[in-house]
């Protein structure tokens, strides 16, 4: 049994958000400006769900489906570590209508042996703070938000000394443990956010109507965060993002 990338799992989401984020980068790039992308890859939300499919005999222990689930795992993210490391099919032609590559994706060191060039930021490996000990305060952010702000302030986000500017997308169901995380713990925040529906697996044509919204965060950083708090009491600003032929 082996792991895979299911970019359907939340509909349109993953083809489409990449679109959008290959048509700034091709503006940007335009305008002189160096881009990267970023794959942050979900390797928990699905664990106990993949699991079952280890289980062929119906007889392992938990300690065996998840041994199974862990050894699968690494010798996928090996599979996609390296300079030649492939990018999905529809991923890989996206790429290529927009004048990208491979080559322009940030790859993440997973601090293991045969991963530390990987095409996908892991989250697992993100959240756990003995290989990203830079992280602040990981035990006091919402959980969903965790491996985000700890991809942030990674050093793997300082190029030529300097943060870059982020676009993320990001699913809706993040955005008020997203925002209120980063406006907490994340000094000198430079980027925007597009936060988009995926609850129900909608279709390209139906994100806009299902709800979108964007922040371009402040990133400043309170004196006295209050940490018991799951969401923020009232919800961040924002405003409506229009389709554009020209985004």
């Amino acid at each position: 049994m082996s792991m895979y990338e299911d970019i359907f799992a939340w509909g349109d989401f993953s083809l489409y958000t990449l679109e959008l984020g290959l048509l700034v980068a091709k503006y940007a790039k335009e305008n002189g400006k160096q881009v990267l992308f970023i794959f942050l890859c979900d390797d928990q939300t699905y664990r106990d769900e993949d699991k079952k499919y280890f289980d062929e005999e119906k007889n392992r222990t938990e300690a065996q489906l998840d041994n199974r689930w862990r050894s699968a795992r690494d010798t996928f993210y090996k599979e996609h570590s390296g300079s030649d490391a492939p990018l999905p099919d529809n991923y890989q032609k996206l790429f290529t209508q927009y004048g990208f590559s491979a080559e322009d994706v940030l790859k993440h060191n997973h601090r293991k042996a045969e991963r530390r060039d990987c095409l996908y930021f892991s989250e697992a490996v993100l959240r756990d703070p003995q290989r990203t000990p830079q992280a602040d305060n990981l035990e006091k952010i919402a959980a969903c938000s965790r491996e985000y702000i700890a991809l942030l302030e990674s050093d793997q986000l300082t190029i030529n000394g300097n943060k870059p500017h982020l676009v993320s997308f990001i699913p809706n169901k993040c955005s008020y443990y997203v925002c209120d995380a980063v406006d907490f713990f994340v000094k000198d925040f430079k980027g925007s956010h597009v936060f988009m529906n995926t609850l129900e697996q909608p279709q390209s044509t139906e994100m806009y109507q299902k709800g979108v919204f964007y922040k371009k965060d402040a990133g400043f950083r309170h004196t006295s965060p209050d940490t018991t708090q799951s969401s923020p009491s009232t919800p961040p600003q924002n405003s409506p993002v229009v389709p554009s032929q020209d985004f």
